[in-house]
């Protein structure tokens, strides 16, 4: 089975996301359904102002679900409300460490999470942010690396520019 799919609306943010805020949502792309297996597929999606595209792997009846994510954001703090909620609707719920709200700045992200419905999140993902801070406090650029391996969950940053010196 192969079907073409076209995605526009409005979702309702969830979570720890401001209740008032809903992402508008636009794309397309391609579902299969192949021996056993769906993948969903898109080149780009835009949900407000985060750009993704993503691949998703899902053998039926299994316990795995593989997701490919690239992704633009214009709004660190939008794109961590979005994060936010998405993670609010997996089972077991969840909030992130921080408050979305005081984020600032944009960047990309680029990296491959394994969900299994008996161990936790695996994941590795490459990021770049512009502008970016917390609370008034961080870089004009940082980039690093973000992996979760099933028991800790490691955020290396090997590159960060702040006025006056590089890290």
């Amino acid at each position: 089975l192969r079907a073409n799919i076209r995605l526009a609306g409005n979702v309702p943010a969830r979570g720890g996301a401001p209740t008032a805020r809903r992402f508008p949502v636009s794309g397309e792309g391609l579902v299969t359904i192949e021996k056993r297996q769906v993948v969903v597929a898109a080149d780009r999606l835009q949900i407000g102002g985060v750009s993704t595209g993503f691949r998703v792997e899902k053998p039926l009846g299994g316990p795995e679900t593989r997701v490919r994510l690239t992704a633009e954001f214009a709004s660190l703090a939008e794109a961590s409300s979005l994060v936010e909620s998405f993670i609010a609707d997996q089972p077991g719920g969840g909030t992130l460490p921080w408050n979305s709200a005081q984020l600032a700045g944009s960047g990309t992200v680029d990296g491959e999470m394994l969900f299994h419905t008996d161990a936790p999140l695996r994941g590795r993902f490459e990021f770049a942010l512009h502008g970016a801070s917390y609370e008034s406090i961080g870089g004009a650029e940082i980039a690093g690396t973000a992996l979760a391996d099933g028991t800790s969950f490691l955020v290396s940053v090997p590159r960060a520019v702040k006025e006056g010196g590089t890290l």
